[in-house]
């Protein structure tokens, strides 16, 4: 079913409301979220860093054994000494770390090396048995602490070592998660990049760089394409010294798939909800010019083209109003004796010539015909659009319906067409005008007094045998005084005061 004119506005204005609506409360949600999950990711991490600096009860050096406690009730971090020993990485079953994770060195390592069962102790005084194996790009590292209770070290860090170099056989394992869980082991890129770890392993950093990446606490962007919220802290002696650096951090890859989920939702909707704005605007905007196409075709026959084209622009110039307006009617003297002496294809031709000719007269003017009234007509001025002179506008148009009909007597006559005379009666006043009628036909037109006057002044024309009666109230208005004959003042049928008239001369 077709939307009426205010649904169908309605309708375009709520299409775009949702439209701005979605767009506007998704942005706001997905920011608070993002917000109240920064602050729940910042007091969680705030809280394992604490948790950790109690356990580890940090003196001179940080004791060690007190990190396995640390290790069971915190998120994922790694913890770094002053002197840029790396004290532990807790990656909580990540198979691989993000890229935050920095850049380490491995000084115990050579050509000669690799491979090999290097025994080294940490800057921090803890004894390692390590083995380090290259496959492909990157570098395997196993190690053992003296901390770590193990029935064959050696045999154990071998065994776990070779793992490694199988990833590089067809058909080999691919995954670092497959060693024994007493051993400490890591996978470091050929840049030094910390690719994945589990354990502690003395691997050594640049202090200088973490010193400047812990002024960046807040959301990174994983290179592998994972969003993390990462919190640097600073591990502290139990004098308050500082003693290192503590990095946390938590995987937010799923909540911001989540909210991105949402907000393509919220724009997908929006997007919808303004292609349905557009489509209807479309159809608004087609139906409107195919109203206007309409209304010109209905309309174009009775108003001229500098009329038509306002009432074009403002459609409302048609609705009822009260505006002073100068009608006229005009009739045809002795129509009934024509009709009778006239074949009806004859009359036909004829009226319908002298028609084309009124009606272009009142059009040459920008007069309003209101309606044919059998043998004449009757036209307005002054509405809908503003006409100072429209009692001029009338005036000349009369005096240029009978010269028209002059010529037209004359074609007639030449073709043994009878002579036709016409009567005019004009008068200004106010009037309702605008379209009246049914649901089914509306016509625009002019009512009130004013229109019951000009009627019975064209009659008068028959009592003082003349052509054009102007009413004082057109006379007096008229810019230019053509010839004319007072007729005194006239009792009106149907108007309660006299009405001095006059006749309009043709020179």
């Amino acid at each position: 079913m077709l939307l009426s004119r205010p649904h169908l506005r309605e309708a375009l204005w709520i299409t775009l409301l949702l439209a701005i609506l979605c767009i506007v409360i998704s942005t706001l949600q997905y920011y608070f979220v993002q917000l109240r999950l920064r602050k729940s990711e910042f007091y969680s991490l705030q809280y394992d860093a604490r948790n950790i600096q109690e356990k580890l009860q940090i003196t001179d050096k940080p004791n060690l054994e007190f990190f396995n406690k640390a290790y069971i009730d915190t998120g994922a971090y790694i913890a770094i000494s002053d002197d840029g020993t790396v004290i532990e990485v807790n990656p909580t079953g990540q198979p691989r770390l993000p890229s935050i994770a920095p850049k380490v060195q491995m000084p115990w390592l050579n050509e000669t090396s690799l491979g090999q069962i290097v025994s080294y102790t940490s800057p921090l005084g803890e004894h390692f048995l390590l083995v380090t194996t290259r496959f492909g790009a990157k570098y395997g590292v196993v190690g053992l602490s003296q901390y770590d209770n193990a029935a064959d070290p050696k045999g154990l860090l071998l065994r776990n070592a070779a793992l490694f170099s199988q990833q590089t056989q067809p058909g080999g394992a691919r995954r670092e998660d497959y060693f024994d869980n007493q051993i400490n082991w890591a996978v470091v890129g050929s840049d030094g990049q910390l690719i994945a770890d589990d354990g502690r392993l003395p691997f050594h950093v640049d202090p200088l760089i973490i010193g400047q990446q812990s002024a960046f606490s807040g959301y990174h962007d994983d290179k592998q394409g994972g969003h993390y919220f990462v919190l640097y802290s600073p591990l502290k002696k139990a004098n308050g010294d500082p003693a290192g650096e503590l990095i946390g951090y938590e995987d937010v890859t799923d909540e911001f798939a989540m909210l991105d989920d949402i907000l393509r939702f919220s724009i997908w909707l929006a997007g919808a909800s303004f292609v349905v704005f557009l489509a209807l605007f479309g159809y608004s905007h087609l139906r409107k010019e195919n109203e206007k196409l309409k209304l010109r075709l209905a309309f174009e026959k009775y108003f001229s083209p500098p009329i038509l084209d306002a009432i074009m622009r403002e459609p409302e110039r048609l609705k009822p109003q009260r505006r002073e307006v100068t009608v006229m009617f005009t009739d045809i003297r002795s129509f009934t004796e024509l009709v009778e002496k006239l074949q009806a294809d004859k009359l036909g031709q004829m009226m319908q010539q002298y028609f084309d000719e009124i009606t272009g007269e009142i059009a040459s003017t920008d007069g309003i015909l209101d309606k044919y009234t059998g043998d004449g007509v009757m036209a307005f001025w002054g509405a809908p659009v503003d006409q100072p002179d429209q009692a001029d506008r009338a005036v000349r148009a009369a005096t240029g319906m009978l010269a028209r009909l002059a010529k037209l007597n004359e074609r007639w006559t030449a073709e043994g067409f009878p002579e036709l005379d016409m009567g005019i009666g004009i008068h200004r006043g106010l009037a309702t005008v605008g379209n009246f009628g049914s649901q089914k036909r509306v016509g625009y037109t002019a009512m009130g007094d004013v229109v019951n006057v000009a009627a019975r002044l064209e009659a008068l024309n028959k009592e003082f045998k003349s052509r054009i009666i102007i009413s004082e109230a057109v006379r007096k208005e008229l810019s230019y005084q053509p010839q004319m004959r007072d007729l005194g003042r006239n009792q009106i049928k149907g108007h309660a005061e006299w009405v001095r008239i006059y006749s309009v001369l043709m020179g």
